[in-house]
């Protein structure tokens, strides 16, 4: 089962933002006391996604910092998180 589909079941009360094409690229998401939930995506999955659509590593990077990461669209804008580094972290502690 896809993750936009497990989210989408899951949380039936709320409203969310995906980005199109970057289903694969999500890794959770977040709910903050005050803030709508949003979608968290991993970076490195959603630069793999841009440079398996033909960009180069660096195109694929200036293409997401500004117009996926840079792009401000309301209070459920996703969240990008850099996902390995975070097992990185969680390995170490553990």
């Amino acid at each position: 089962m896809d993750r936009k589909k497990i989210i989408l079941e899951e949380y039936t009360e709320h409203t969310f933002l995906f980005l199109d094409g970057f289903d694969s690229c999500i890794i959770g998401v977040c709910f903050a006391s005050i803030e709508a939930p949003r979608v968290i995506y991993s970076v490195e999955a959603v630069l793999n996604e841009l440079t398996a659509g033909g960009l180069t590593y660096e195109e694929a990077l200036e293409h997401f910092e500004f117009n996926i990461f840079g792009a401000h669209v309301g209070d459920q804008t996703p969240i990008f998180a850099h996902a390995q580094q975070i097992l990185n972290l969680v390995n170490t502690l553990y």
